[in-house]
């Protein structure tokens, strides 16, 4: 029981750059953002990895687990 509580907790952490641009009214659980990402008003990120230059408009829902969005730069 103590396992489960624990990987619940380390799940629901986020780890986000400091060149990240997002909301604050914006659901993240879990969620890896990197890079030069903008995260609009009103949108859910659930388990997601989102690296390099992404906008994300608003209202955007992107579930995972195992998502991952990755934007390159020309």
């Amino acid at each position: 029981r103590i396992f489960y509580r624990l990987k619940k907790r380390l799940d629901e952490q986020n780890f986000i750059d400091s060149n990240a641009i997002i909301n604050s009214n914006v659901y993240l659980s879990g969620g890896i953002i990197e890079g030069n990402v903008t995260i609009g008003s009103n949108c859910k990120i659930y388990q997601s990895r989102i690296q390099g230059t992404v906008t994300v408009g608003q209202f955007t829902s992107i579930w995972g687990p195992g998502t991952s969005i990755i934007g390159h730069s020309n």
